[in-house]
């Protein structure tokens, strides 16, 4: 790299580390959000950190940003904190501009700043002035906190936040830990936002002065209001409210008085909830599954008619930790009922792909003898691919019968290998079993208990007569084929090889002599035995590998 950046420590009770960075602007500027639950925005010509700031409350580690550059110059950060809330702040384009490259006459700008701003602080303030007015000078703004849907329960951990820019409209995408549920929210527009908060303003000072009133009205009995005997640390702040639709108190620093403004523009003024993208569920036998969401993207609505009634706005991308990955869409309705926004949105899944590929990593893999498609084997399932499509042609389950219960289990593949009549595939098991499924079919035509340990490795006898299987019970099992009732090739134990330690790999040498084949056996002692394959005796030891070899050919 070029240099470094300090400044982000280790929060106590929590590991060390960067949870984002973005570029500001023109890219002189970067922003980062630390573990140690701090922002700061470095300037890259001077390799300083400029504005350090924490998130209010008490929000601890932060664990995902973003950013979005907003109207006048602002750019609005956004930050999922450890304590499950998503806090928003804005900054002013000052802090954002390289100052060094300035013309003269902006920099002497920036020295008669303080001057405006004392005259502004001693000129009284009025509801016409617009918040950029007001604020213009402030670096960091605090925005409040990101409301929670209407029908959130609590409880839930923000742990990924990404805003993406779709047909002109900003969306801010909210994803949980270990959730099924991605959270939309919608950027409101310069008109939307202002009507917003002059409502909110409004209803402020309706029940400011319904409080003022009762308070100073007098009791009953002619004595002194009872709100005049509370004590002063006891009482709210006048503006305080306990509505709903307005930001929550804990949004704000708590201060000794009630000093906040809140004529600025907040996170509820400037975003509105749009929907819950649900992720879908991956059925098995033995019960759903939920799929929890590990990563999102945004993309741009389809081409649709003119005339449909319910346009979509966007389509969500989630990638789910069941290796799928599925499409919905979000669509308007109009909606009467809705006094504020004037219009919901509805979801719904329109493509799911959870069938193209392994939930988890491939065990191994095996070439037809055609090469024409070849079979991968992984936890609970194999797959059959094309070679020239590059595609999943079959995905089987290796659903095996249980001897203990009636019932079947779902088995882990750890090998596999073409029968040579190019319909059948053998696969061992990491439960013992050495099974033999039809590949187009999907069809069990044999099921055997090979080893009493996994079944680490298998191979096929160059004229295809015989199998080889090494298991992690220390023996190499040598199967011969039988025609079955329906044709099928079904394998039938001969011989047994015991080793002195667990069988990681077999294989045999391609010679077209029988009498000269050779059985390679790889043991995890790091050694790898040559043994003669019609008698089984001992011919030579290889070594060299300092770790137990997994693959012999």
């Amino acid at each position: 790299g070029l240099y470094r950046l300090r400044g982000h420590g280790r929060r106590k009770g929590a590991a060390a580390g960067i949870a984002g960075v973005h570029f500001l602007r023109d890219g002189r500027r970067l922003l980062s959000g630390g573990h140690d639950g701090t922002v700061r925005v470095w300037d890259l010509m001077g390799q300083c950190c400029l504005r350090t700031w924490m998130g209010e409350g008490g929000g601890g580690a932060i664990v995902s940003t973003a950013v979005r550059e907003a109207g006048g110059g602002r750019t609005e950060v956004g930050a999922a904190c450890a304590d499950g809330r998503v806090r928003l702040w804005s900054l002013s384009p000052s802090l954002q501009d390289d100052t060094s490259t300035e013309e003269p006459n902006k920099k002497q700008a920036r020295i008669d700043e303080p001057n405006k701003e004392q005259a502004r602080i001693e000129s009284p303030r009025t509801d016409t002035e617009t918040p950029s007015e007001k604020e213009e000078e402030e670096p960091v703004r605090y925005m409040g906190i990101l409301p929670p849907p209407p029908d959130d329960t609590g409880g839930r951990r923000a742990t990924l936040l990404k805003i993406f820019k779709i047909e002109g409209v900003s969306y801010l995408m909210v994803s949980y830990h270990r959730s099924q549920t991605l959270d939309i929210y919608v950027v409101r527009n310069a008109k939307e936002r202002e009507r917003k908060r002059k409502v909110r303003l409004q209803r402020r000072r309706t029940k400011a002065k319904k409080k003022q009133d009762k308070n100073t009205d007098p009791a009953p009995d002619g004595t002194e209001p009872a709100s005049q005997k509370t004590k002063q640390g006891q009482k709210k702040g006048l503006l305080d409210s306990d509505s709903e639709e307005e930001e929550d108190a804990s949004d704000f620093p708590v201060l000794a008085e009630d000093s906040r403004d809140y004529s600025h523009v907040t996170a509820t003024d400037q975003l509105a909830f749009l929907a819950s993208v649900q992720a879908g569920s991956k059925k098995t036998k033995a019960g759903v599954s939920p799929a929890r969401i590990r990563g999102f993207c945004a993309l741009p609505p389809c081409a649709a008619p003119p005339s449909a009634k319910n346009r979509v706005l966007l389509r969500a991308v989630l990638a789910l930790g069941s290796n799928a990955v599925e499409v919905h869409e979000i669509r308007r309705k109009e909606d009467d009922g809705d006094a504020d926004d004037g219009t919901t949105a509805t979801t719904r899944r329109v493509t799911d792909y959870s069938n193209h590929g392994h939930a988890t990593g491939p065990r191994h893999i095996s070439l037809s003898p055609d090469a024409q498609t070849f079979c991968t084997v992984a936890k609970g399932r194999a797959h059959v691919w094309s070679t020239a499509r590059r595609t999943s042609l079959r995905s089987i389950p290796l659903l095996l019968p249980d001897p203990q219960k009636s019932t079947d289990k779902l088995h882990y593949g750890t090998c596999c290998v073409y029968l040579p009549d190019n319909l059948h595939v053998a696969i061992g098991t990491k439960e013992g079993r050495v099974a033999v499924l039809h590949v187009h079919s999907g069809a069990l035509l044999s099921d055997d208990a090979a080893h009493d340990g996994a079944v680490w490795s298998m191979d096929l006898r160059p004229d295809g007569r015989s199998l080889a299987t090494g298991g992690a019970d220390g023996e190499v099992r040598l199967w011969e084929f039988e025609k079955g009732t329906n044709g099928a090739p079904v394998p039938v134990h001969a011989r047994t090889l015991r080793m002195n330690d667990e069988v990681t790999a077999v294989a045999h040498s391609r010679s077209s002599d029988p009498k000269a084949l050779l059985l390679c056996v790889a043991t995890l002692d790091a050694t790898v035995k040559v043994f003669f394959e019609d008698s089984l005796k001992f011919c030579l030891s290889l070594y060299g590998h300092s770790l137990p070899v997994l693959c012999l050919d």
